[in-house]
């Protein structure tokens, strides 16, 4: 038999959950919409419209760093980048 607990805000109010996720790509504080997947690991970082649309339309041949994550150094190309909202 499953027993169901309610949870009151009260349970939950030492948690800091952020308002909404900031873009990862810099300095950026634009509200994340994208994770941005390493294809080296299954690390991903945050990032906002802007930088998505910029990566997305820079040579595929250029490179980046994961540096708030895993610290893969990974083609610009080989970057999948999967929406987080709707």
């Amino acid at each position: 038999m499953a027993i169901k607990e309610e949870t009151s805000l009260d349970q939950i109010a030492h948690l800091d959950f952020p308002a909404e996720i900031r873009c990862e790509y810099g300095d950026c504080e634009n509200t994340a919409t994208h994770k941005a997947l390493c294809s080296k690991c299954p690390a991903f970082e945050f990032f906002c419209r802007f930088h998505v649309d910029r990566l997305l339309s820079s040579n595929p041949d250029n490179s980046g760093t994961f540096d708030r994550s895993c610290g893969h150094v990974v083609r610009n190309g080989d970057v999948r980048f999967i929406p987080i909202f709707g």
